[in-house]
């Protein structure tokens, strides 16, 4: 700071010069810190996404569905924690990313919580049975996604606060839906080929 005062007072050019090339220096470096992510999975590795830090093994994450969206895609997606075994229990979540410069980037996610610590719920198997949620916001856009969990059941029936009715196949143990506009969701009913109701969650 005081070297920067002194060559003002004596030579303004070479201070202005030499702040420019400072600032440059800076913002290049900030840059630089950013991580590049060259496909929407490895954003997911970067906050928000949920695969961060190494109580999260990214190599067992695996993509169940993912729909484009608001400019992006909305991913869901299971991963385990390092200390679980090959097989057993597993963190489930969706995640928005959308593309940036030459790579990806992951602006907002939702996730089951145990609710007290705020943290993912990873006591999902490959056996459990209905579990439905949903998150607003795309952090730079209108966003409200739909998603969930089940190993029964055909489709799931999304009943929107606008008056929609959704009606979603199960695919891979998993159901998805995204709409690009900021609303609730009421209710998310499981049903079988025929149209019954075999479990229901409302919010």
């Amino acid at each position: 700071m005081y070297r920067f005062y002194v060559e003002y007072i004596m030579n303004p050019s070479s201070f202005n010069l030499r702040c420019r090339t400072i600032l440059l220096c800076v913002l290049l470096s900030a840059c630089s810190l950013r991580p590049f992510h060259p496909t929407p999975v490895d954003a997911l590795t970067e906050i928000p996404g949920m695969v961060v830090g190494s109580l999260n093994d990214p190599s067992s994450l695996q993509v169940l569905q993912q729909q484009e969206v608001a400019g992006g895609t909305v991913l869901l997606y299971r991963w385990q924690r390092t200390a679980a075994q090959p097989g057993n229990t597993f963190c489930l979540a969706a995640t928005f990313v959308t593309p940036e410069g030459r790579g990806w980037r992951a602006q907002s996610s939702g996730f089951f919580s145990d609710g007290a610590s705020g943290h993912p719920t990873c006591t999902f198997t490959t056996t459990s049975d209905f579990s439905a949620g949903y998150y607003v916001g795309g952090n730079i856009t209108d966003l409200t996604t739909a998603y969930g969990w089940s190993t029964r059941g055909s489709h799931v029936r999304i009943i929107w606060s606008d008056g929609v009715v959704s009606q979603i196949p199960i695919h891979n143990n998993s159901f998805l839906e995204a709409r690009p506009e900021t609303l609730q969701v009421e209710r998310i009913e499981l049903r079988d080929t025929n149209d019954t109701v075999l479990a229901q969650e409302a919010f």
